[in-house]
């Protein structure tokens, strides 16, 4: 007897461990994604934003009409009412957290997993639920679908959209739709799809009816409910605008085939166009669709119909999706691999089944395995990376936040960090931050975290580098070898060498309950605190500027000892509320060694009397409202003497193409019209045409380039192109928006913004005027390098 029960309790422990297995896959999907939310994310509405931040603001303003909510919440082709419901329902309670929303969109996706899940009917094997549970989760999950999972409003709608359907999809064939409530949900479910796009609303209603079929429901009055949503999504469908169809219409065949495959391929987030690897794992799904549908078909009096219910409704609705994006565009979004993880999850839920029908048969479930070992393989080696997944990378990372939150100031070239497919609107910023800041959503919110990696972009950052040293980065961990781009958006660390230093501009607003300032300082990886390193330091200063009288004043700071683990530093700032502070990093050391502070930001909670205010905090006062990047700023670069100018009348190092000079122009600019075709340039010779040997500026020596521009205020695309053509032909460039007046501007660009290394050598100069347009009048002035002060002599720009 006692035999008996450990043999019981060994085999329950074990089925449990198996289980559990089955299930890891999917679960740490999903925890990977919560991951990146937390720690690859901002608190950043992002360009996708733009109509949706004006609509939840009109809706939740006092007196709103009703009447003209689909109007409202209809973004060309497209209605969002439902997504938009959800952010109007979520803005007040969050303060439009970005981050919050994510985790909402994703939880969304999970409840959707077990609701297809628990479709299958009772009397279905524990081991098919279980199985098909962990394959919707991985999935759903995969970093393939990052573009939509870490991004936004995509991660609302979709989720909102899918889990409408799930819910729908549920209450037919796990209810029956016998009760009231059933009817509901399937209406309700049907309606939500609508902020998912046209096609896949009329598409909800077509696998509904396939549903309630093969559970042969007969109530009319249920079908009478699925009529009702076909003609109301029919209505609303015809109430859009009608998107233009790219290209030929007609389904191609590899623009679908490349969708169903985007499940498991790299560079996704890198490559819109069509892919080998894409095109072979399609064909082999179809190979594997064949053989699972004919060992079903060869079964059919052994499966249950209603077993097959959810995974067909998947894999259906899946190439529907793919089917009708093949008519429709040209090229394959990262984000459409929603489409190819119903077509998947559809195929693999079918093997299930097929896996673990009864009787057994070792034929058909080692063929029902084998879309598991193919998927499996597959989703371990395109599925563990999420960066070349991920098509919006740059706009959600710390450098939007900051973008937002100081749009006073910030550079008319800011714009890229928020908008991934606008370039050349000086005002974006500003339409996106507005409604923010009259609410205190976001990144206006009463509790707000202001980071410096994110300010890195902004005129508030200075860099001070030794010459002998290396570089300045932004890193991983405390690993020197792992640096990146300070405009990514992993929460980076920055490593300081020994010598050289790193300024914070800060205005500490009023109306503070608390306000921090957080980091921790280490020794970077492979360095220990013994021999010559055991007196190595990090040090914060924290100074007390006047602008008016030019001075800056110590008033505190924080000296760290070095060692291989983090020790933190937290500096209260509250005392000097309403003053203007720089906060100087540095670390100390003759060149050698260096010290990692980990991920600097301030914390600042603000009081009551704040969220009756419309007043930027981060713009300190008598500080005017200009792009930072033009002349009329505070934070434009000096010009002195030692600069180097290129001006239009020296012909021999000056060369305009594609362009008539105008008359009419006075001393020091020129006028030109751009004659096309092609884009017309200006090329610049950097070299001294009068020396012995050709010599050429040397980029570390220089902290901005600087060129006077006017372009009429009618033209439509005001931006221009400013290349600089470096040593070993290679190329380095800035897209400089225009203020929209026609006035003559003086822009500017930062040097350490290009991420070159500053040794090296700029050979030529080229500007592109009317940048993506070939016709256009404009006014061109001086070209300026301008060279660094006498206290930044010795200094490099920050790489990368």
């Amino acid at each position: 007897m006692m035999n008996d029960c450990k043999t019981i309790a060994n085999s329950g422990l074990s089925r449990a461990l198996v289980a559990l297995a089955v299930l890891l896959p999917g679960l740490l999907a999903y925890g990977h994604i919560c991951y990146l939310i937390a720690t690859a994310t901002s608190n950043c509405l992002t360009h996708d934003y733009e109509l949706i931040v004006p609509a939840v603001d009109k809706i939740l303003s006092p007196g709103y009409n009703w009447a003209n909510f689909i109007a409202d919440t209809s973004v060309g082709p497209h209605c969002l009412a439902p997504s938009i419901i959800v952010h109007a329902s979520l803005a007040p309670l969050t303060n439009w957290n970005a981050q919050v929303e994510l985790y909402f969109g994703t939880f969304l996706i999970f409840l959707r997993c077990l609701l297809f899940t628990d479709c299958m009917p009772k009397e279905e094997s524990i081991w098919t639920k279980l199985f098909f549970f962990s394959s919707l989760l991985a999935l759903n999950f995969g970093t393939c679908c990052t573009s939509t999972l870490i991004f936004g409003n995509p991660c609302i709608s979709a989720g909102v959209g899918l889990f409408g359907f799930a819910l729908g999809l549920w209450a037919i064939l796990k209810l029956e739709a016998k009760s009231v409530l059933a009817k509901a949900l399937v209406f309700g479910g049907g309606m939500a799809c609508a902020g998912f796009g046209k096609l896949p609303t009329l598409v909800t209603w077509g696998l509904y009816t396939l549903a309630s079929r093969i559970v042969a429901i007969k109530s009319k009055l249920h079908y009478a409910i699925l009529a009702l949503g076909v003609t109301l999504s029919v209505a609303l469908v015809m109430s859009m605008k009608v998107s233009k169809l790219e290209g030929n219409f007609g389904i191609r065949p590899r623009i679908f085939i490349n969708v169903l495959g985007r499940s498991f391929t790299n560079n996704t987030g890198i490559s819109t166009a069509p892919m080998r690897q894409s095109e072979i794992v399609c064909l082999v799904g179809f190979i594997f669709l064949a053989i699972i549908s004919f060992c079903l078909w060869k079964r059919r009096r052994e499966i249950n119909l209603k077993s097959l219910a959810a995974p067909v409704c998947l894999l259906l609705y899946g190439l529907i999706g793919a089917a009708a994006i093949s008519v429709g565009r040209d090229y394959i979004g990262s984000w459409y691999s929603q489409f190819a993880v119903l077509f998947w999850t559809g195929l693999l839920g079918a093997s299930a089944v097929l896996m673990f029908s009864k009787p057994s048969s070792k034929l058909y479930t080692m063929l029902a395995a084998l879309p598991f070992l193919f998927t499996g393989i597959l989703y371990l080696s395109t599925n563990l990376e999420h960066r070349d997944k991920d098509f919006y990378r740059r706009v959600h990372a710390p450098v939007g936040a900051s973008v937002l939150r100081h749009e006073a100031i910030a550079p008319t070239f800011s714009e890229s960090a928020i908008y991934a497919t606008e370039v050349g609107d000086v005002d974006q910023v500003k339409k996106m931050s507005a409604p923010l800041l009259k609410r205190h959503w976001s990144i206006f919110a009463p509790e707000q975290t202001w980071k410096l990696q994110g300010d890195f972009l902004l005129p508030l950052v200075k860099v001070k580098e030794n010459s002998a040293g290396p570089t300045i980065s932004w890193i991983n961990d405390r690993d020197e070898k792992r640096s990146q781009d300070f405009r990514s958006p992993e929460h980076l660390n920055l490593c300081l060498p020994a010598g050289s230093s790193v300024s914070w501009e800060i205005y500490v607003p009023e109306n503070l309950n608390s306000a921090y300032f957080e980091t921790a300082l280490a020794l970077p990886t492979g360095e220990n605190s013994s021999g010559n390193n055991s007196n190595k330091t990090g040090k914060i200063t924290v100074l007390s500027v006047s602008p008016e009288q030019n001075t800056e004043k110590s008033i505190e700071c924080k000296e760290v000892r070095l060692t291989e683990s983090f020790s933190p530093v937290k500096i209260d700032l509250r005392p000097y509320q309403n003053k203007l502070l720089r906060l100087v990093f540095s670390a100390s050391g003759n060149g050698t060694g260096a010290a990692v502070f980990k991920h600097p930001l301030m914390q600042l909670s603000f009081t009551d009397a704040y969220k009756q205010t419309s007043v930027n905090p981060t713009l300190r006062p008598g500080c005017p409202a200009v792009p930072s990047n033009t002349e009329k700023s505070p934070y434009f670069p000096k010009f002195g003497p030692n600069d180097t100018l290129y001006q239009s009348t020296q012909t021999d190092i000056w060369r305009p193409f594609g362009l008539k000079a105008l008359p009419g122009s006075i001393e020091g600019l020129n006028d030109y019209e751009a004659t096309g075709p092609g884009l017309p340039a200006i090329d610049i010779n950097c070299g001294d045409k009068s020396a012995p040997v050709m010599n050429f500026p040397r980029l570390g020596d220089f902290s901005d380039i600087c060129l006077e521009f006017a372009k009429p205020a009618e033209d439509g695309y005001r931006i221009i192109c400013v290349q600089l053509i470096l040593d070993g032909n290679r190329m380095t460039q800035a897209i400089l928006p225009l203020l929209k007046d026609s006035q003559l501007h003086t822009y500017s660009y930062e040097i350490r913004l290009f991420g070159e290394p500053p040794n090296s050598k700029i050979t030529g100069i080229k500007i592109l005027p009317t940048y993506l347009q070939n016709t256009g009048k404009f006014t061109i002035g001086k070209v300026r390098l301008v060279r660094k002060t006498e206290a930044e002599s010795n200094s490099k720009q920050v790489s990368p």
